[in-house]
């Protein structure tokens, strides 16, 4: 555990402060916890048997036969035309076409990997360059939008469906879908959502090049014919669309029908995405990141740091009986400070086994234990912490200081304006007893 802890501090640092290229400190704890016996290589390794770095991979390929064919930017034109009055209208636009994928589809990096291109294409085609506040403004939008929203979504984010399991697994508690609406949406996701849209218009302003918004009369009329190959890739997206949004029907991982479209679009005759286009398109820094992001959180929970954590926290915090205003911004702090050290999809299967002793402690209810890890997990602090977050920011090339700017300023909003008011809408549903 001391090893594991010796090795876990430096890397998460390294990532937080971005020192080295994010992919190299992936690597670098790999390596060293091999070296150094931290754990089993089936766990320091086993961010490569994650559906998580296959929806990567997948969506790297997706990504780049989007862009190829031609299909982002007919979309994109879409876009430009109904939401492109201006760029905050646009910015608006695409956080709403990211919270209604929330709702179709069941994985944050399955819709990050279909939206995020169409927005990239959409940032080329207005002149936003890589680094430009306008750029990086539409990539947060896509990014942030179809993430934060959906932690008041049960099946849409990896932690919730953790926590889910967890809940029943330990306690016998099944959450359903309208009960875990009611407590989070009003707060976790309309006013998260509403944030994360002022807050990019405030960090990163930018206006719509002169007539980007309105295309002439004969372009809105008579738009070029979508290439044959564009016209294929659209129906491999929706056959992928239909198996996410059908998984629990068919129970096929969403991580297989990405890898499965991205093997269509790989193969030879196809035209969709050919071996010149694969290497210059294709990068693997963004699935070294993960692998190693996944295994530095696998690494906490097997040799018991990740418990340590969390028992040390709730002993340095103070809980009282009676007192439940300031028990649950005690239980906020310690569900936030936590994924900062297990990684946000850990943070779950490692706290919700300590939710029965944080009951008893505090007399608040089992339930209201388990919902408040929500608000923790769903305030992310630094860009590391969360793989979709990542993804954002390796696929849109935006750097890393700007991701960290958005991440805190929205965890700060977070924690001083939306935590005390999601403590009153749960007073009103009578959460605390």
């Amino acid at each position: 555990m001391m090893r594991a802890a010796a090795l876990t501090i430096p890397a998460i640092a390294l990532w937080a402060t971005g020192v080295l290229p994010a992919h190299l400190t992936g690597v670098a704890f790999l390596l060293f916890a091999m070296l150094l016996a931290v754990a089993p290589a089936a766990v320091v390794f086993s961010g490569f048997h994650s559906i998580a770095v296959w929806l990567v991979f997948s969506g790297l390929v997706l990504g780049v036969a989007i862009r190829t064919t031609g299909l982002g930017a007919r979309i994109s034109d879409y876009l430009l035309g109904v939401f492109g009055a201006s760029y905050r209208s646009l910015v608006g636009g695409i956080i709403i076409v990211g919270v209604v994928f929330s709702l179709l589809l069941p994985s944050s990096i399955g819709r990050i990997i279909i939206l995020l291109p169409i927005v990239i294409t959409l940032a080329d085609r207005l002149g936003f360059a890589p680094g430009s506040n306008g750029r990086t403004g539409l990539v947060m939008a896509a990014g942030f939008g179809t993430l934060i929203p959906a932690f008041a979504l049960l099946p849409a984010n990896v932690p919730n469906i953790v926590l889910v399991g967890s809940a029943e697994t330990l306690y016998g508690i099944t959450m359903t879908y309208g009960g875990y609406l009611l407590a989070h949406m009003p707060v976790s996701g309309i006013f998260r959502g509403l944030a994360i849209y002022g807050l990019i218009l405030v960090m990163f302003p930018a206006t719509l090049p002169a007539g980007a918004g309105t295309p002439d009369a004969d372009a809105r009329t008579a738009p070029e014919p979508l290439s044959p190959q564009a016209r294929l890739l659209a129906l491999v997206l929706a056959t992928a669309l239909l198996l996410w949004a059908a998984d629990f029907l068919h129970g096929v991982s969403p991580a297989w029908v990405a890898l499965a479209a991205a093997f269509f679009c790989l193969l030879p005759g196809v035209g969709l995405v050919g071996p010149k286009d694969f290497d210059a398109g294709v990068s693997f820094a963004p699935v070294l990141y993960i692998v190693g992001l996944l295994g530095l959180g696998a690494v906490v929970a097997k040799t018991g740091l990740g418990e340590v954590l969390g028992r040390t926290l709730l002993g340095v915090l103070d809980l009282t009986p009676g007192q439940d205003f300031n028990n649950y911004l005690a239980m906020i702090a310690a569900f936030t400070i936590t994924p900062m050290i297990t990684t946000t999809p850990a943070m779950p299967a490692i706290v919700s086994p300590l939710a029965a002793e944080i009951a008893t402690a505090t007399g608040i209810p089992l339930w209201t234990v388990l919902m408040t890890e929500v608000t923790g997990f769903a305030t992310i602090v630094l860009p590391y912490q969360m793989p979709p977050v990542v993804l954002t920011m390796q696929m849109g090339k935006v750097p890393y200081g700007h991701c960290a700017r958005l991440t805190l300023a929205l965890a700060g909003v977070s924690l001083v304006l939306f935590a005390p008011l999601n403590y009153l809408w749960w007073q009103y549903l009578g959460y605390f007893g």
